[in-house]
């Protein structure tokens, strides 16, 4: 068993002041604790309630400040200024080891990750002499700490497409804490609607330019969907409403990818009245998702029964199953059917039981399995079994990167590609920068569902 961090998460809108301890929000700067200078609270109540959790993470976070103001900015040569930064980003997480626990996604505490710091030369607040730093008017999430840094600061260090990033982000950050605590946390992270009308004629994906034309010509009523649901919140979160055009968006991002699979892989789709799709290594996003499924009935005129399998060691068994999930006021009075099995084991060994012979795959779909570089001689193993059977198989990747490793591994078990490496216009809209590759000016952000491509059989 890990040990856990006294050091808690948070995210960058939360480290940035606009969100409470207690996910309360607000459009402005909250006011901070005056010991670590880090954590922020809506109210003295609740920063006294709060007290007993963060005392021990409040001598932790002094300890960093204290590093930063004994060791200087020594940064010379803006030439240097990414290196530099990694370099004293991981001294600050050395200074607090002891503190993390065990487990090794606590190792980079966000809320010194996400800290306050100008994104030209990587000053930090508790650096000596101490500058004011200025935010960003537009996202609010990057800074500049002096005139000569301001100077530059959006042509080098914070380019439109990274402003409209975090920007994204904290906008995202803050309806979802928001909306969890207006639920009572009953909801899921997953923010999903689904298209209301069932497509009377096939419209094949490819035609699709992309969300824009989706939303148009499958979800018509969708603006409105978003704005309804948002509507509670627009009083404290203006912004919310597009929000939810993001949030909802990116739950869809997986169920357009797949329809623009299986009009690859299936000439007949049009009048298909049955589909099997088996998702390997599925973890949290696909399992949360899986109410979106219900789109491949909407979409398809002529489908009559969906089996979804979702297939990985992190899926939870889902015990009894046969049960009809598909919406009663539409699909079921039309004899459709859809089916959500799970079952926690890798691939290969799915293959030996009787639930795959009864469940033959139509398509196997692969979300970020991250096979190139992760558990490597397992997936080899999963990938025989797909690659033998000759079914067609959609794979992902959040970067190019990581879509790199992955065709490297297929192509070496000789995988036969359908569909080169490609950027998907289903991506999900909610960037994902990484912090310590915000200075790279090409794909600073990763994506759900970035880059697709296809294999089947063996060349």
């Amino acid at each position: 068993m890990t040990e856990p961090s006294t050091i808690r998460a948070c995210n960058r809108a939360q480290a940035a002041g606009f969100i409470c301890r207690c996910a309360n929000v607000s459009q402005d700067i909250m006011d901070r604790c005056s010991g670590c200078k880090r954590v922020f609270y809506c109210s003295p109540k609740c920063q006294k309630d709060d007290w007993p959790a963060h005392k021990v993470e409040c001598k932790q976070l002094k300890k960093v400040n204290t590093y930063d103001a004994n060791k200087g900015h020594l940064l010379v040569d803006l030439g240097q200024r990414l290196r530099y930064f990694e370099a004293e980003q991981a001294a600050r997480y050395r200074v607090v080891a002891s503190a993390v626990g065990t487990n090794p996604y606590n190792q980079h505490p966000s809320v010194i990750t996400y800290g306050k710091k100008c994104q030209v030369c990587f000053r930090t607040e508790f650096h000596t002499p101490q500058r004011e730093f200025t935010a960003c008017d537009k996202c609010k999430l990057a800074w500049w700490c002096s005139h000569e840094c301001g100077a530059v600061f959006n042509e080098t260090a914070h380019t439109a497409s990274h402003c409209e990033d975090l920007t994204r982000v904290r906008i995202i950050h803050c309806f979802q804490s928001a909306y969890l605590k207006a639920r009572r946390a009953t909801a899921g992270k997953f923010l999903m609607l689904v298209s209301v009308d069932l497509q009377r004629v096939y419209i094949p994906p490819s035609s699709l330019s992309g969300w824009d034309d989706y939303k148009t010509r499958i979800f018509p009523r969708f603006a409105f969907a978003a704005e309804f649901t948002s509507r509670e919140f627009t009083k404290t979160l203006p912004e919310a409403p597009r929000a939810v055009d993001l949030l909802v968006t990116e739950s869809t991002s997986i169920v357009a990818t797949l329809l623009s699979a299986l009009e690859i892989a299936i000439p007949d789709l049009p009048i298909r009245q049955s589909l099997c799709i088996h998702v390997v290594g599925a973890a949290e996003r696909e399992i949360e998702t899986r109410g979106m499924t219900e789109e491949l009935l909407h979409y398809l005129p002529k489908l009559k029964t969906a089996t979804i399998i979702y297939v990985g060691p992190e899926v939870r068994d889902s015990g009894p199953e046969g049960h009809n999930l598909a919406c009663k006021e539409d699909c079921t009075p039309k004899g459709r059917r859809r089916f959500i099995i799970r079952r926690s084991m890798t691939y290969h060994k799915f293959s030996q039981t009787d639930t795959f012979r009864a469940n033959p795959p139509d398509l196997v779909a692969g979300f970020h399995t991250g096979m190139g570089e992760v558990d490597t001689a397992a997936w080899r193993q999963s990938l025989r079994v797909i690659l033998d059977r000759k079914v067609p198989a959609l794979f992902t990747s959040y970067s190019l990167p990581e879509a790199m490793y992955d065709t490297k591994l297929l192509r070496s078990v000789n995988a036969r590609f359908i569909k080169d490496v490609e950027r998907n216009k289903w991506r999900g809209p909610i960037p994902k920068p990484r912090e310590l590759q915000e200075t790279v000016l090409v794909e600073s952000s990763h994506y759900t569902n970035n880059y697709w491509f296809m294999v089947k059989g063996c060349v």
